[in-house]
């Protein structure tokens, strides 16, 4: 019979290990002079550690009676009623976040690392914990397909990242299918949620929208600087003689001019290609030009009215 594992180490990143660090986190075989150096060593490792609610709990009450507080007996084996006491202890009962947290979060079950996070920076007894990141694995005793893997996370106190193996194997896989496909829409929206994703991590809303405007503002800026529209124009020019520097200027401004959030239009292109040097060649080398440039970029020269010399 095969047997499936569960391990995760990371470190908690603060000021010192205190008396609410030691409650919150102690079941997470917490090291307080490993690494060091403003870090904690923390882990779950299988059949070693027991990294449950009822466990965390355990120690909250110990540090609940440690500060002199008191719980009502009818209320002496739930962590809200704890929680709720140290709220009160540490001036926190306009905390919005936390209180939302102890109303959704069941207590049941394995203990919540980004729960317990919340929880901690409520209750800062100067331990100053400003993030935490992990690197978990899951494994088989047997060396079955896909039954091994790895999760990374980092949650700080504005932003949290996560990723999985399976994620950026499944990314792949999509990706392959939908540029196999020739979908390169689908292949953006898929790029698309996962930026979205990475966007959705940040928790100030006015911070969220100004990133995901600097992004915006950076994936767009393919207006690129007048030179490197004139190199690509000369990469898209073809290689017979036909390259004068006239023309290249003429396709560079036109390339430029054809930018848009999304990248180069290309149907604007051919249209400008169209109207501004096939209407004023002579010779018909720029018809040619500017049929081998659309071409280059997808577009049906049939259908955009270019015709070659």
């Amino acid at each position: 019979m095969a047997n499936n594992y569960y391990d995760m180490t990371g470190v908690l990143i603060l000021d010192k290990v205190t008396p609410v660090i030691k409650a919150l986190f102690g079941a997470f075989d917490l090291d307080e002079k490993y690494p060091g150096n403003g870090l904690a060593y923390i882990a779950d490792i299988s059949e070693t550690t027991c990294c449950s609610w009822g466990s965390v709990l355990d120690e909250v009450k110990e540090l609940v009676k440690a500060l002199g507080l008191h719980v009502s007996e009818d209320q002496a084996d739930g962590m809200e009623a704890h929680l709720e006491v140290l709220s009160t202890h540490f001036g926190t009962d306009d905390n919005e976040e936390l209180h939302n947290l102890i109303e959704r979060q069941s207590f049941e079950d394995g203990a919540d690392l980004c729960a317990l996070f919340v929880i901690a920076q409520a209750f800062n007894d100067g331990h100053g914990l400003k993030a935490f990141k992990t690197e978990s694995s899951w494994h088989c005793s047997r060396p079955r397909l896909f039954e091994f893997g790895g999760f990374g996370e980092f949650t700080g106190s504005n932003v949290t990242v996560t990723g999985s193996s399976s994620d950026v194997v499944s990314l792949g896989e999509n990706l392959e299918a939908t540029l196999s496909a020739g979908n390169t829409d689908g292949a953006a929206k898929l790029i698309g949620k996962t930026v979205a994703s990475l966007l959705a991590g940040i928790y100030d809303e006015a911070a969220r929208f100004a990133v995901r405007l600097g992004v915006s503002s950076l994936l767009s800026e393919q207006k690129m600087e007048y030179t490197d529209v004139l190199k690509h124009a000369q990469t898209l020019a073809p290689d017979d003689g036909d390259q004068n520097p006239e023309y290249l200027r003429g396709m560079a401004e036109l390339m430029a001019s054809c930018f848009n959030p999304k990248g180069l239009d290309t149907g604007a292109l051919a249209a400008k290609i169209t109207q501004e040097i096939l209407g004023s060649a002579v010779d018909g080398a720029y018809s040619h030009n500017a049929k081998m440039i659309v071409a280059q970029r997808g577009v049906d020269c049939e259908t955009t009215g270019l015709k070659g010399d």
